[in-house]
């Protein structure tokens, strides 16, 4: 949940699709090349979308459908088409509703005749604290070419690749699953290749199912750093189950001539399909061209670091209006000194999460500790007690 400690994941997966078809769009433009400015907040990419007659934020979330919250639902009053049943990133379900949008518009760019999911605001969780209405997915992306400069802060749209100039770029041929979602099969090296899904709604560079890291670790291209157990995910419908979560060590990410090295990625029992994220925009631009399904990487330079966020040897979690601790690594300060999964967060730093509002969740969501070589924990056991201990930023 805090950007440096929990991982979120507000991921839909369509379980049944009804008659209506939700990868439905139109856009009245033709030959179109919009640039459209975005905020960058915690890793996600924020457009304004002018919908029901005012700029609505929404989150661009290539891993999703088009959504819209129950809240703007209720002012536009969009006709239902039908129910669809979404499955979290938890892999609990729901029966969700449909709704025919008309209109909306992106910069310059009007979108009309299409299918949008409806969520219940309340319980989104932290995306509260981003102020957001809704997604944009690929459900609504996928008659276009997107291209990503996180350094510019800008969006692309455009319906012909040749407006992009990515000529010089990495380029790999990309499918799209029934709701358009875009996957490629990823090059690791040594006949090392896992389909991933490129899923703009994370904030990190690459995360890994199990599957997937056996996959690597038969030819040393995924290394075991750390073995956690535990519960980071937290979706739509709440907390997901305890199981394995990894830390490991990719040596490197090929992108053509250019490189990533010392990757350090997730992998976790809770996830089912690999994916590379938005973290991936640190290193260069990206580009999706859904019309003729390829996917761009212009890198900043032929070799870079991996550049990883703090580790203190465990991660927390924000379920149920509660702070806890989700995953304790083995081999580290934090499980030598005790903490284990579940305990409550009392304290982190100079975050008093004892009693949480929605004003201290998103705090904390916001906090940043990057910078910071020790943190400060305080919690509560099993039994009771109340704990502080010191830990220190402790990468490879």
């Amino acid at each position: 949940m805090m950007r440096l400690f929990l991982h979120l994941f507000f991921a839909f997966f369509i379980l049944a699709l009804t008659a209506q078809n939700i990868n439905k769009v139109t856009i009245a433009q033709r030959q179109y090349c919009d640039t459209i400015p975005f905020e960058y907040v915690n890793g996600k990419i924020i457009i304004l979308v002018k919908i029901a007659g005012e700029d609505k934020r929404f989150i661009l979330d290539t891993g999703a459908p088009l959504l819209i919250s129950d809240v703007l639902q209720a002012k536009m009053r969009n006709k239902e088409v039908g129910k669809i049943k979404v499955k979290d990133i938890t892999g609990k379900t729901n029966e969700e509703q449909l709704v025919a949008i008309d209109h909306f518009q992106i910069g310059h760019l009007d979108f009309q005749n299409t299918i949008g999911t409806v969520f219940n605001k309340d319980k989104s969780g932290p995306l509260v604290c981003y102020n957001i209405d809704g997604l944009i997915g690929s459900s609504v992306l996928n008659t276009s070419c997107i291209h990503i400069d996180a350094d510019k802060k800008i969006l692309i749209l455009t319906d012909n690749i040749a407006n992009l100039h990515r000529e010089q770029d990495f380029r790999i041929s990309i499918k799209l699953d029934a709701a358009t979602r875009p996957f490629m099969s990823f090059d690791f090296g040594d006949n090392s290749s896992l389909d991933v899904l490129f899923d703009s709604g994370s904030s990190k560079c690459l995360l890994l199912s199990m599957e997937g890291y056996t996959q690597l670790s038969k030819n040393k291209k995924g290394i075991l750093l750390n073995k956690g157990y535990g519960s980071v995910s937290s979706g739509l419908y709440g907390a997901g189950n305890a199981g394995n979560e990894f830390r490991v060590l990719v040596p490197a990410l090929n992108f053509g001539h250019s490189t990533i090295t010392g990757v350090i990625a997730t992998a976790s029992e809770s996830k089912k399909k690999s994916s590379i994220g938005l973290g991936l925009a640190d290193y260069g631009s990206i580009t999706i061209d859904y019309r003729n399904k390829f996917f761009y990487f212009g890198s900043k330079s032929e070799k870079q670091l991996f550049k990883e966020a703090s580790f203190f040897g465990f991660l927390p979690q924000y379920a149920e209006n509660t702070f806890k601790v989700g995953v304790v690594y083995e081999n580290t300060e934090a499980s030598e000194k005790g903490l284990k999964p579940g305990y409550r967060i009392l304290k982190l730093n100079d975050y008093d999460l004892s009693e949480l509002t929605m004003t201290t969740v998103c705090e904390a969501l916001f906090a940043y500790f990057s910078g910071q070589p020790k943190i400060i924990l305080t919690y509560v056991t099993e039994s009771g007690e109340s704990k502080t201990i010191e830990l220190e930023n402790k990468k490879i």
